[in-house]
């Protein structure tokens, strides 16, 4: 029988929405929330988080180190793959929708008609490294 925390039963982890604790994300750029479910972003191990993007927000491309999933909770994300932010190269997804992004694999995203709540899965220590150092908002704080 497993004995790790996401099989053993005594450890289940069950959350609501209402029941999700959002904090001000300080490493993200201003106005993200974020919020982790199972594990930490941060640490080595299992995490699950949902990230509160807020409405027009354009993210710059950046990469992070770890392989992850992604899930639209609520809103409409939009977002493409390169090291440069491309309108162009942007795809809608709307709740429910799924991805993946591979480690390392430079991305951008925009939340152009609202705010957007998304779920991440992966395995961490993650972090957050923008493709162009001028566009990281920890540069200018």
């Amino acid at each position: 029988m497993c004995e790790c925390p996401l099989c053993n039963w005594q450890s289940s982890t069950k959350i609501r929405p209402g029941d999700v604790q959002f904090l001000i994300n300080p490493e993200a750029p201003d106005g993200v929330q974020s919020a982790n479910l199972i594990g930490e972003v941060k640490k080595p191990g299992f995490y699950v988080a949902r990230f509160k993007l807020p409405a027009f927000m354009r993210q710059p491309a950046h990469t992070h180190p770890d392989d992850r999933t992604y899930t639209v909770i609520s809103g409409t994300m939009y977002s493409g793959v390169g090291d440069k932010f491309n309108p162009d190269a942007l795809i809608e997804l709307v709740p429910g929708s799924f991805y993946n992004m591979p480690a390392n694999t430079p991305h951008f995203s925009w939340t152009q008609k609202g705010e957007v709540i998304m779920q991440v899965t992966g395995h961490g220590p993650s972090g957050f490294a923008y493709c162009d150092p001028a566009d990281d908002p920890r540069n200018k704080r």
